[in-house]
């Protein structure tokens, strides 16, 4: 009885440190584990790890023989129990799992070049009233005018930039003097296509109206060119060979030396108008004041009255001297307009 009791010791200091051993195997495998989710398992530690599974299987099978040495020299009044077989065979399967490798993306970086453009040149007008043509030189008919500060696209250019080529709000080609002191280039003159041109000829008293027919340049008749006038009224006539159209008139325009060409009345005041048996066409108005004692150039052009536009070419212009400190004669009855109803 005595050395039952002695094995029975032994059976449980084997048992205890079986469990013990068991206890750190399961705290290494779950290091293990846990390192292995951050880092790889070097082959040092796999080794180790064999090395205590190998150690541990020698425990136990050390356990079964000493157990079963001991229930062989037990008394025949002993009863013993053979212990079952252990056959415990413990695996460890160590799976190593290459973590990713940090991936670095790159966003694309989209680098945005800007688009070639052609700039055009553009002129802008430092006078108003300034003189647009049909060609580049005084010797081509005006056309009409532009304001200050007005702005046009200069599609080519004569005499280096003295005559400029542009384009009209309107759509159509004119030039205009290039010259500092009226226009002001938006680049250098290189920049800007020399243009071969025409010389003036009758037919740049011509101009193409909105409706897409020729409108002549009226013919001037009175006053004659350099005529001297005294009085605060003066009586202008002239010629056309064109019909007039619904709500189409006449402008009488004059200016000073380089200055613009200006209506002297509001054009709707000839609507209407028509001519003597001669074909002549006359118009009376009141000198305007900045004109009453002065040296000016006078001229007539055909233009749409409502809304105004300038759609002919002005005539050859003439000069007048007026000097109305001469008080106007009393009986001088006022000259009704010619062909008026």
């Amino acid at each position: 009885m005595r050395r039952l009791k002695s094995t029975d010791k032994a059976i449980v200091r084997i048992i205890g440190t079986t469990l013990l051993a068991l206890a750190s195997l399961t705290v290494l495998v779950t290091a293990t584990s846990e390192a292995s989710s951050r880092v790889y398992i070097s082959q040092a530690d796999i080794g180790a790890t064999a090395t205590a599974l190998s150690q541990l299987q020698h425990d136990i099978f050390a356990t079964q023989t000493a157990i079963a040495a001991t229930a062989t020299g037990a008394t025949s009044r002993s009863t013993s129990t053979p212990l079952p077989s252990a056959t415990s065979t413990l695996s460890l399967t160590v799976t190593r799992t290459q973590l990713p490798a940090a991936t670095r993306t790159l966003a694309a970086t989209a680098t945005i070049r800007p688009t070639s453009r052609t700039v055009a040149p553009m002129a802008t007008v430092l006078v108003e009233g300034l003189n647009v043509r049909m060609g580049p030189g005084t010797g081509y008919t005006i056309i009409g005018s532009l304001s200050m500060g007005e702005q046009v696209q200069v599609i080519g250019q004569a005499g280096a930039c003295a005559w400029l080529q542009v384009v009209l709000p309107s759509g159509s080609q004119a030039w205009i003097s290039g010259a500092a002191v009226f226009a002001q280039l938006s680049m250098s003159c290189s920049a800007v296509a020399a243009v071969v041109t025409p010389t003036p000829s009758a037919a740049s008293s011509r101009q193409v109206s909105s409706a897409g027919q020729l409108v002549a340049a009226p013919i001037l008749v009175s006053p004659d060119d350099n005529a001297h006038h005294a009085y605060s009224r003066l009586r202008f006539s002239w010629k056309w060979s064109g019909q007039l159209r619904a709500n189409w008139g006449f402008e009488v325009r004059g200016w000073g030396e380089g200055g613009p060409h200006n209506g002297l009345h509001d054009a709707r005041a000839t609507a209407g108008i028509k001519p003597d048996g001669n074909g002549v066409y006359s118009f009376e108005l009141t000198i305007p004041s900045s004109f009453t004692y002065a040296d000016w150039m006078w001229s007539v052009a055909v233009v749409q009255l409502d809304p105004y536009q300038r759609i002919g070419a002005e005539a050859a212009p003439r000069r007048v001297f007026v000097d109305t400190r001469t008080p106007t004669p009393v009986l001088v009855p006022a000259t009704p307009l010619a062909g008026r109803p």
